[in-house]
């Protein structure tokens, strides 16, 4: 398995596990200019973004590792804009 189809895994089972404690997903991959988030759900009123990091192993670090500050601020502002644009 490649790590595109690694990725698309870990976001498959990532959804499947978000429905099944009740989010509703809204939207998968949401792009805006170069940047993307890959979960827009939410639940009960509130609106929640998840960033799925899928690794084969720990030789690259704990997942959560990769969400850098950057990375943060992309997701951030891809929200905003999700937001702008769907009231």
């Amino acid at each position: 398995m490649n790590h595109i189809e690694l990725g698309q895994k870990g976001e498959e089972v990532a959804v499947n596990h978000l429905c099944a404690k009740g989010y509703v997903i809204i939207e998968r991959n949401y792009k805006w200019k170069s940047s993307e988030v890959d979960i827009i759900c939410k639940k009960d009123n509130m609106l929640v973004v998840v960033e799925v990091k899928t690794r084969n192993s720990l030789a690259l670090g704990e997942p959560y590792l990769a969400v850098t500050r950057f990375k943060q601020r992309q997701i951030v502002k891809v929200t905003n804009q999700f937001i702008v644009l769907n009231n």
